[in-house]
């Protein structure tokens, strides 16, 4: 007599399946999901190391020698602080 595997099993097996299926989905989005933000992450960094070097190379030579003063420095000089009012 060859042997047939009961219902039970056959059951056990539908719910085992209908329970993992969606916690499989779980793990693989959440891996997805950080394997996407990495790669934004990385093409982010490299756009603005691009963004640095074009900028090194087209505006900072533009720019004022170092020795010369702040603007805040030198902006702070006309104002006069006021007391609070009270």
């Amino acid at each position: 007599m060859r042997w047939r595997p009961r219902m039970r099993y056959f059951l056990l097996t539908a719910n085992a399946f209908i329970v993992l299926l969606p916690v499989g989905a779980i793990v693989f989005l959440r891996l997805w999901d950080t394997h996407l933000v990495r790669v934004t992450e990385e093409r982010l960094i490299a756009e603005s190391s691009v963004l640095a070097a074009m900028w090194r190379q087209r505006i900072a030579p533009a720019a004022p020698p170092a020795d010369t003063p702040a603007p805040a420095a030198s902006l702070a000089e006309g104002y006069q602080i006021l007391p609070p009012p009270g």
